[in-house]
């Protein structure tokens, strides 16, 4: 299997520039981040810094798919009653989406921008609900609160594997939210529950808000980014990462287009 992306750089909506590779599949994105000493940023600054809204930019595009996707599979329930009691319809398999336009949907993209910036109060939420993992895929910053929520009234446990931050693993017997967070960069991490071996889920985590994750349109939006040239990484847990350069001018729009390939 191969990946390719194409970037176009627009300001002002008037494409300037479009640049086309190809890239093997099934990249391993936590070659970036081996040591908690380490930053997936490329270098970090002294002190939180702040985003010059008056001069930030944006990063957008959309991540599509050539060729023809798997056909959607169903999560077997049934020898799990409290779990195929939540349901009237098969709720399918999120490792791979793609929408009906040819778009990805559970992409986690983000813009290395230097340096880290303070967390939002907001905290981040990821919930148990009918036995699935909602969302499927999230990015959160260091230091931001977790709110891991259980809306089932019987046991899930949320066991969560980084390979920088200390793993857990939390019982949830019946409704109710555990607070955590997470110290160290790192993209991604992985959430599973031992109890319904269907269940994960994917978190990212960066020192800084320049993320985003593609929805049922495939596309994505990271606004407030400093003016500069970065890295664009977009990754998905069946179809790999991909990364390209992108340079983002004072009150325009970088746009940065992915496609995988099946």
């Amino acid at each position: 299997m191969k990946q390719s992306w194409k970037l176009g750089l627009a300001t002002a909506g008037t494409a300037v520039a479009v640049v086309a590779l190809v890239v093997s599949c099934g990249a391993d994105t936590s070659k970036y981040r081996k040591t908690r000493g380490d930053t997936l940023t490329g270098g970090g600054a002294a002190g939180p810094r702040t985003v010059d809204l008056a001069t930030a930019g944006t990063v957008a595009g959309k991540i599509s798919f050539a060729g023809t996707p798997p056909a959607p599979k169903a999560i077997k329930m049934g020898g799990t009653p409290e779990c195929a009691a939540v349901h009237t319809v098969d709720v399918m398999d999120e490792k791979l989406v793609v929408n009906g336009d040819g778009t990805v949907k559970n992409c986690f993209v983000y813009v290395s921008v230097p340096g880290k910036y303070d967390p939002p109060s907001q905290p981040a939420e990821i919930d148990q609900k009918g036995c699935v993992y909602f969302p499927h895929v999230m990015g959160l910053q260091t230091g931001q609160q977790l709110n891991i929520k259980n809306s089932d009234n019987f046991l899930h446990n949320v066991h969560y594997i980084p390979e920088i931050n200390d793993e857990q693993n939390i019982g949830m017997s019946k409704i109710g939210v555990r607070e955590r967070s997470f110290e160290f960069a790192e993209v991604m991490i992985k959430f599973k529950c031992e109890v319904h071996p269907w269940m994960n889920a994917w978190v990212g985590v960066l020192d800084h808000p320049f993320f985003a994750v593609t929805g049922d349109d495939g596309s994505f939006s990271i606004p407030g980014v400093p003016p500069g040239t970065y890295d664009c990484v977009v990754w998905h847990e069946s179809l790999g990462e991909q990364r390209a350069s992108v340079t983002v001018a004072t009150g325009q729009t970088a746009q940065a287009d992915f496609s995988y390939s099946g």
